[in-house]
Parts: structure tokens; sequence; C-alpha cells
């Protein structure tokens, strides 16, 4: 077991020798959010100094957005972040969860976090389930994460290399999918991962296209739309991209299979063998550390207060954005980037070494094969 914040500093060290002075937690853990996770802390690097950094965007800057993320030495970290750190690494080395067998994973659940056995009162019976745990602390914990993996492909129709970049220039996602609306249009193309693609179909074999309308709805391409899972599929109701006969009953019950599934094992990176094992439910920490115990008692139940409790959220687009941006700019000043410009975008020292994270990696218009392509991404969130 690792403990204490030094041992775990003299760990990350030693994982960094051994991963190209990088560590992406994600590859530890990529269906995780506990109180430091996935949309919180990210990555983990060597900087100029030799001092150890983490990115994190536990300091929101609301003009800067909910993903803004800042770069920051061992020691600048908050204690609670340190006991969190502690906490994840010592789950890479000896948790039950890092370990788990397969046939522990069939039996308790993909995404269980953690196994209890709890005793009956009255006949002092025992019963062993596995749990997921969601914490508040900090971002609002995901159902589904954004990875590069996740999201669609989407050809902008009528763009041009000029149109391109007075796209990419407009910065923020909202402006670009407004100039795509009044000057182009999108059409689908496909998933932009084939094991996403296979997973969403145990949903529906043509859940993508549910799945891609509903994205492109929380991207206001169809006009205003709320972040809530039920907003969402109320406007994809009235879209009805499949010309289903009961649009109310079919897409609500199929964004709850959607979630449900999500919460029991399925991911966008890793195929899914569609079994939705789920023992216990989830156990829910509050920002004020109090916990709640949902219990998963049928699928239409804790499907119903999935829907209810969930919104879509946009998550960062990541390095290349910025690069794309850049690029776009450079452009309507009539010049290209310098070697040294695009090495600022590309590179952690600005120079080379360790690349910056990609994250969600979409949200701007990319050329290929001579036509024109936008990937849009997501994740939800419990609210």
């Amino acid at each position: 077991m690792i403990s204490g914040y030094n041992s775990v500093k003299d760990t990350l060290r030693d994982l960094l020798e051994k991963n190209g002075e990088v560590i992406d937690l994600c590859e530890y853990f990529p269906d995780m959010i506990g109180g430091v996770g996935y949309n919180e802390l990210r990555y983990f690097s060597i900087g100029m100094n030799g001092e150890i950094e983490a990115e994190s965007n536990n300091d929101h800057e609301t003009e800067k957005g909910e993903d803004f993320y800042k770069s920051y030495v061992w020691e600048e970290m908050t204690d609670f972040e340190k006991i969190e750190i502690c906490r994840l690494f010592s789950i890479i080395y000896d948790s039950p969860k890092a370990n788990l067998s397969q046939s522990a994973k069939e039996k308790y659940g993909a995404k269980t976090d953690v196994i209890i056995t709890s005793e009956d009162s009255l006949d002092h019976s025992k019963t062993t389930e596995g749990f997921s745990v969601k914490s508040h602390i900090g971002s609002p914990a995901t159902l589904f994460n954004c990875s590069q993996t996740s999201g669609f492909t989407f050809e902008v129709v009528g763009c041009d290399e000029k149109g391109m970049h007075e796209i990419n220039a407009k910065d923020t996602f909202l402006s670009i999918m407004e100039v795509i609306k009044e000057k182009y249009s999108l059409e689908y193309v496909g998933c932009r991962n084939e094991a996403f693609e296979q997973n969403i179909a145990f949903v529906d074999s043509r859940m993508e296209e549910v799945l891609s309308a509903a994205v492109l709805a929380h991207a206001s391409y169809y006009g205003a739309c709320g972040s809530n899972v039920k907003d969402v599929c109320n406007k994809v109701v009235e879209l009805n991209p499949i010309n289903v006969r009961n649009p109310q009953m079919f897409y609500s019950a199929k964004f709850k299979d959607f979630l449900f599934d999500s919460f029991a094992g399925m991911t966008a990176s890793s195929l899914w063998n569609g079994r939705k094992r789920l023992t216990g439910g989830y156990i829910d920490v509050s920002r004020d550390g109090e916990m709640l115990y949902y219990r998963a008692m049928s699928d239409d139940i804790f499907g119903n207060y999935l829907f209810e409790n969930t919104y879509f959220d946009r998550p960062d687009r990541g390095m290349c954005k910025n690069l794309a941006v850049a690029k776009a700019n450079a452009y309507l000043e009539g010049r290209l980037l310098t070697e040294s410009e695009e090495n600022s975008y590309i590179y952690k020292n600005g120079v080379s070494g360790t690349k910056k994270n990609k994250k969600g990696d979409f949200g701007y218009v990319y050329k290929k094969e001579g036509q024109y392509f936008i990937d849009l991404n997501f994740q939800i969130r419990f609210r």
C-alpha cells in the first residue's frame, strides 16, 4: 500500500520515467470519476525545472469555462488533492478494482468501485454486492466519459479552404456551430471509433443516429436546447431522426437504456460484451461529504433515475483545436504559422518532447482527402 505524500511523489517520478515523462490517469481509470478524476486531474508530467506537475481544472475560472486547465507543481496541490492522489495510486497498485479478476467483473459489474457485504439485522443473512462511487467534490460526477474515441464525424457540406479557416477562427464552440448553420450544412458520416459504434449498437442498431442527433441538438444546431438529458431527448423526439411511429416512448426508452448501459460498464474506448451486471447500485458523495446510497432495484427504475438526474456536458476540445484556431488566424492574416509557433501549441514546453493533451479532440473543421469534416463530442454528468 502506498501511503504518505512523499512516497506517492516518488512513485509518480518512477512511473513518469517509465512512461515517457507523462502519465495519463485515463489509462488507469478510463471510467472512474472520484474526488479527483478524469475531468479534474488529468496528467502528471515532469516540468522544465524537474518538478512533478499535475494538470488540473479544480481552480475554476468562470470567464475561461469549466474545463480551463492549469498546471501545478506538487507542492501547490491542495491537501485534499494530495490525499486523493494517494488514494488513486494506492488503487493502481493494491485495490481489488485494479486487479479485479474476470470472474469478479462478471459477478459484480465492470464499473464496481467497492464490494460491500451487508448483514440483515433480523435474520442475519448476508449479501455481497458491487457498488459504483460517484463524488460531487469538485466537478459533478460523470456517467459517460468523453475521450478521443467517443463522438461522431460530420461532413461540412459546401466548405472550402477559406471557409474552414473562417469557421475555426471563431474559437468558441457555439459560434463555430452558428457559422456552420448559416453558411453550410452537416451530413452525418459515422462514429469516430469502431468500439464505440459496436457498443452503442447493443442499445439499438440505429443508436448512433439517435445519439448523433442528440449531440447536434445539444450544440444548438436545431435551435435552442437545454442540457438536461430529458431536454435533449425531447428535442430528438421533435426531430424523430429515424422516423419511428411513437417517438416519445421510443427515444426516452433508448436514452434510458444508453444511460443504464453506461453505468453498467459500457465505454467508448473498449469493446463491451453487452452484459448489464449491476448487483448493488451506487454511492453518491455530496460536496459536504455526506453519502447517499442508491439501490439499483431494476433496470427500469434505475434507468428512470438516471434519465431525470443527468445532463449533457461539453468537454474541453484539446490542443488540436487551439492549433486549428492559430492556423486560421494566421491564414486570415495572409501567412502561415512558423514552426516555432506551431510547436508552442503542440508541446508542453513549447519546443519538443511531451505533447499537450488532445483531450476530447473535437469542435474544429479539418480537411481530409479534399473534403471538410468536423467531429462533435459529448459527455454526460450527474446533476
